[in-house]
């Protein structure tokens, strides 16, 4: 982000977030791993979430190794409405590559390890589905690892968390938690 870089100054992280409370954008971390667990999305064994939480639990775990107290933040399945044309063009732009990739597969016998894939194409397809968060928050709760999901987006709730209790910082790449005030 250039407009930030004149303010901005190279950290350790893991120094810096030793000991502390951390507000975590777990929709964040979900995008990220069903980008790295793509392929799995498609799976037809009822076991497609299974290395995205075996991953976001690693993460998790990652964290508390490093005396980091972790609170996992995630979006609700209602959509704000002041987001709704983004959101509506995201959605059109994930089911025409998904319609792309189920056409391959629609297309291929029963071998789907035949069926080749743009991985750029199954990544434009991913998305973050209500299942996928309660597979994760199920194994949060198995874990004893805390989390809130938001009644919409989690941007505001961690920042209401970030300034409301001054002791949590946020992990986060998206920018949008500066709109909503959040301090650190």
């Amino acid at each position: 982000m250039p407009f930030f870089s004149a303010s901005a100054s190279v950290i350790n992280l893991w120094h810096y977030l030793w000991g502390r409370k951390v507000v975590v954008d777990g929709h964040v971390w979900l995008h990220e791993l069903a980008m790295r667990h793509v392929g799995d999305l498609w799976s037809v064994s009822g076991e497609q979430y299974t290395n995205i939480v075996v991953d976001f639990l690693e993460r998790a775990r990652m964290l508390q190794m490093r005396n980091i107290q972790p609170l996992f933040v995630f979006d609700g399945h209602k959509r704000s409405p002041a987001k709704a044309s983004t959101d509506r063009e995201r959605r059109e732009k994930r089911l025409k590559n998904f319609a792309a990739v189920q056409g391959l597969i629609d297309g291929a016998d029963d071998d789907f390890s035949t069926v080749e894939i743009d991985e750029s194409v199954l990544k434009a397809a991913a998305s973050v589905k209500t299942t996928m968060v309660l597979a994760v928050v199920a194994a949060l709760r198995a874990e004893g690892l805390p989390y809130v999901v938001a009644p919409h987006e989690g941007d505001p709730q961690i920042a209401y968390i970030a300034k409301r209790y001054r002791e949590y910082v946020v992990l986060t790449i998206d920018s949008d938690l500066i709109i909503h005030g959040c301090p650190e």
